[in-house]
């Protein structure tokens, strides 16, 4: 991913009075952009196959890089091809920009996540789902100016389940006695009516990565909430246990690490230890990680 053609974006933030704190922090985050872009590593492997050590180059890859976003889908297609029993419901979690910054909303999301997944798995039997953050663009005033909340994340998770007809009035009441938000607006449950639930893991790409090509940072408050996320170490998304096992990948990698204590450290270091298809310069084309995702 260029970061170059974001820092125009970097101006708007420090233009709006209510993202103007963060702007610091989006220089940094831009940054670590480039520098990112720019970083490879060598690693030691042995051909499975073969037993033949060889040298890779792997770029540093991270959520941003095109190859994540494929990867992304890759698993979500593991989803499409399930056969999960409905029906859907859509829920969505924001946190009152009134009495939260948008850095104290990123950890308030995810407390209470934790809370209304406890309350779900209670009430609806068989429930799988994934939870994804996105940016709040909020409503715009007279003059055309974003709302208080421009910026901030708020939370959407895709259900798998039957809900009790009650279940939606109650999680909303609990949200606002957890101080979160509002009950009318701080948690809201509707369904998704799709003539084929094959088609939810398009839904779900939309939240997660975009359509491809499309860039994952358009404005400021992209740009804000995903500074944040960064300096926050948040994750983007997740899944229920049994999804996670449905997105396994179960490729025969092509390689192992030669010395497996000496591997690189960050993200890409969850990358290598799982490499798939290698081409012939010897770079990574298939990246498929194991077990929970790593960013």
């Amino acid at each position: 991913m260029r970061s170059t053609p974001l820092y125009p974006l970097l101006a708007d933030v420090e233009r709006l009075p209510n993202l103007r704190a963060y702007a610091p922090l989006c220089r940094e985050f831009l940054r670590y952009l480039q520098v990112s872009a720019a970083k490879t590593y060598e690693v030691e492997v042995i051909g499975r196959a073969t037993g033949i050590r060889e040298t890779l180059k792997i770029p540093s890859y991270n959520r941003y890089h095109p190859v994540y976003r494929d990867m992304v889908y890759a698993k979500l297609c593991q989803v499409r091809d399930a056969d999960l029993p409905g029906p859907l419901h859509l829920l969505t979690l924001t946190v009152s920009g009134h009495k939260y910054t948008a850095f104290q909303a990123w950890e308030i999301l995810k407390q209470g996540w934790n809370k209304i997944s406890k309350l779900l798995r209670k009430y609806v039997p068989g429930l799988e789902y994934i939870w994804v953050y996105e940016a709040h663009r909020g409503r715009r005033g007279r003059r055309g100016r974003p709302g208080r909340n421009y910026g901030y994340p708020h939370l959407h998770v895709i259900t798998w389940g039957e809900f009790p007809e009650d279940l939606p009035g109650r999680l909303q009441k609990q949200w606002a006695k957890y101080g979160y938000g509002s009950a009318a607006r701080g948690l809201t449950v509707k369904d998704i009516n799709l003539d084929d639930t094959k088609k939810a893991h398009y839904y779900i790409m939309k939240y997660i990565t975009k359509d491809k090509g499309a860039a994952l940072i358009e404005d400021a408050a992209e740009l804000v909430f995903h500074t944040l996320a960064w300096r926050s170490s948040h994750r983007l998304w997740g899944a229920s246990a049994g999804l996670q096992e449905v997105m396994a990948r179960d490729d025969q990698h092509k390689y192992r690490l030669a010395d497996p204590g000496a591997r690189p450290r960050g993200s890409t270091a969850a990358f290598v230890l799982s490499l798939g298809r290698v081409d012939a310069a010897g770079s990574v084309a298939l990246l498929t990680p194991t077990g929970t995702e790593m960013f």
